[in-house]
This record gives C-alpha cells, sequence and structure tokens, in this order.
C-alpha cells in the first residue's frame, strides 16, 4: 500500500506532496488548507514568500526534525535575512512595508528552492 502512495506522488507531483513533505510543513506550522495548494515545484521564498527569521526556522527544522546536515547550505544564496545590510533606507522601507523584501529584486537575486529540493535533503539526509 506504502507502495502504491509513493508511485501515485511519483506519477503526479505537479498536483500532490508526499507524506514526508506535508510532514515537514506541517511541523513548520503551515496550514493544511495551504499545504493542500502546493506541489513539488513551489519554491519557498519565490512563491510562498518565505525569508529572514522564518525561512530559518524552516531550515533548522530539517535539521532538528529529520536529522539533515544543514552545514554546507548556503542560506544567504536562497532567502534575503529579515532586514539586510544594504543600508538604513532599505531597513526602514521593509519595516514599513513588508512586501518590500519580496520584490521582484530581491526574487531574481536569489536561487529557487523548490519543495523538492527539501524533500530531496530529507531523504538523503544533507541540504547543499
Amino acid at each position: 500500500m506504502v507502495y502504491m502512495i509513493f508511485l501515485h506522488v511519483q506519477n503526479n507531483s505537479r498536483q500532490s506532496l508526499s507524506p514526508v513533505l506535508v510532514c515537514y510543513l506541517k511541523i513548520c506550522g503551515m496550514s493544511d488548507r495551504k499545504i493542500s495548494r502546493l506541489n513539488a515545484e513551489t519554491l519557498l521564498f519565490h512563491d510562498l514568500e518565505i525569508y529572514g527569521e522564518i525561512a530559518e526556522d524552516y531550515i533548522n527544522i530539517l535539521h532538528e526534525n529529520f536529522s539533515v546536515n544543514i552545514d554546507e547550505f548556503c542560506f544567504e544564496k536562497y532567502f534575503p535575512c529579515e532586514f539586510s545590510n544594504d543600508g538604513l533606507m532599505q531597513m526602514l522601507l521593509q519595516w514599513f512595508f513588508p512586501w518590500f523584501a519580496t520584490s521582484s529584486k530581491e526574487k531574481n537575486r536569489r536561487h529557487p528552492l523548490p519543495l523538492s529540493k527539501i524533500e530531496q535533503a530529507i531523504v538523503s539526509g544533507k541540504l547543499i
């Protein structure tokens, strides 16, 4: 039965998430309703606008709950910080207008991190 579920997930990866990803997202605090709208290609920062301390928490959950080695993971490559060191003006803009941190310019500077890569990290035990 588990094997059949795995085949179903493999064949419909754009439509549904694997049980391990659903478990991970629930531990991260995501609602069932939101999880139901995601697929393996959903990007943490670009689509879900997860960044800063929340993104750090998502990555730390991989380490703490799934024993994923995150030592070589370069956080800044995928996510902006809550308040970057780009200057006082940018910090104020992010403080008063949170959507500023998720602007298209910032998204273009970051590499995509799809949920499928999170699943690969859980399976392999390493996030690079």
